[in-house]
């Protein structure tokens, strides 16, 4: 099965930004997929598609132990994959050195078990997927679009990690929790 180690969303801010995905398709500067309010989510690390129920003992035992003080994210401006003149991904950026930190922490964790990191990987920008771009219409109003919906300081306290399972579908990708592990020292 497909598993991954993320952080869920609060609520109040799963609902702002599921407002700026409804704003967008409204007004229709972009098409694609949209996420939605109940997929938001951070993901610290995908671990693969092939998980059987041994790793995933393994994996639980590993995310049980860790031991961290929850720490405070803050969601700030929108980004683009792969960048702002190609867009493919409309992203929230995440912004906290704990959480750079603890992601790095918890790469180490499973590599010492055999759960290797991903080396194609560059420097971490930890975001939050909103929509999966196959049409943009006007880059110039759509960008001002995204300037008028700013969302001003959001930040959350994390306190637990979780990991999930994937289930790939036409429709989107369908996230379920598995486990979830409090973070503590």
């Amino acid at each position: 099965m497909r598993v991954f180690i993320g952080i869920e969303i609060p609520e109040f801010i799963r609902a702002k930004l599921t407002r700026v995905n409804e704003i967008l398709k409204r007004d229709g500067l972009v098409s694609g997929n949209f996420v939605g309010k109940n997929e938001l989510h951070l993901t610290l690390k995908f671990l693969g598609d092939e998980i059987d129920g041994a790793d995933l003992i393994k994996i639980k035992g590993i995310l049980s132990n860790v031991k961290w003080k929850p720490f405070n994210c803050k969601i700030k401006d929108y980004g683009f994959f792969p960048d702002e003149n190609n867009i493919k991904i409309l992203w929230a950026g995440v912004e906290s050195k704990e959480l750079i930190l603890f992601t790095k922490e918890i790469e180490k964790l499973l590599s010492k078990e055999g759960f290797r990191p991903d080396e194609s990987k560059k420097e971490l920008q930890v975001h939050l997927t909103l929509a999966r771009i196959s049409n943009v219409r006007d880059k110039i109003k759509f960008k001002e679009k995204l300037n008028e919906l700013k969302f001003g300081k959001l930040d959350f306290d994390v306190n637990e990690i979780c990991l999930f399972k994937s289930e790939l579908t036409r429709a989107g990708p369908i996230y379920k929790k598995i486990d979830s592990f409090d973070l503590k020292i």
